[in-house]
């Protein structure tokens, strides 16, 4: 099987998990590019200066639209499992 079957109890027991290292291969990311900003001649992948643009609205956007599609994807198939 592919995909494991959700433990329903209510969550999947992964989550915490999947959580913590996305949060890390994030922080990762970050420095990485900072990193290739300032000590070398490649270009980033991504300008980190986009994320503090007009005060991190353009951060708290992304954000929000990010925590929206998560709380509504996962809700939803908590709520339906048969939906997908």
């Amino acid at each position: 099987m592919l995909v494991r079957p959700l433990d329903w109890i209510g969550l999947m027991s992964d989550i915490p998990v999947i959580f913590v290292v996305s949060l890390l291969l994030l922080i990762v990311f970050g420095a990485w590019e900072h990193h290739v900003t300032h000590h070398t001649t490649l270009p980033p992948m991504v300008n980190l200066a986009v994320f503090t643009r007009h005060r991190g609205i353009v951060s708290a956007v992304l954000l929000s639209a990010h925590t929206a599609y998560i709380s509504n994807s996962v809700g939803s198939t908590l709520l339906h499992p048969s939906r997908k």
